[in-house]
């Protein structure tokens, strides 16, 4: 496992540094949606780091699942918006369109976090705490 950390480590690093890269050059069609999606996968790569690194307890895997998702949810909003403005098909997004790309994260995030709407997300968990998978619920993908 510590080949596989490291792995997830250092493709996190990667991340980042081209995500430095881009908003470097942030002036150029799509760099601050590239940015966007380069730091979302490094905090969902970092996310997954952190639990395997002998953390077997079933909280510590919840509060991963938890933590996931912010990561998770900003990658296919700020993919679309980089498509769209890389290929010259859309200037840079109104506010009003980034609120539009912003209702299905909050719904995602929203159900993650609250206990009251956890259950539409995750359903049961199914396996033992160290390799058990949450099975989703009507909110899943």
């Amino acid at each position: 496992m510590a080949a596989y950390n490291f792995l997830l480590a250092f493709t996190a690093f990667v991340s980042l540094l081209l995500a430095y890269t881009a908003w470097q050059r942030r002036l150029a069609a799509g760099a601050p949606a590239l940015t966007v999606i380069l730091l979302s996968s490094a905090w969902w790569l970092l996310c997954y780091v952190i639990p395997l690194a002998d953390m077997g307890d079933a909280d510590a895997l919840f509060l991963r699942a938890r933590l996931i998702f912010p990561g998770v949810v900003l990658i296919p909003p700020a993919t679309l918006v980089f498509a769209l403005t890389f290929t010259g098909k859309a200037a840079r997004p109104t506010r009003a369109q980034l609120a539009a790309l912003a209702v299905e994260p909050a719904i995602v995030l929203s159900a993650v976090a609250y206990p009251g709407l956890h259950d539409y997300f995750y359903d049961t968990w199914r396996g033992r705490a160290e390799d058990g998978v949450f099975v989703g619920g009507p909110l899943y993908w």
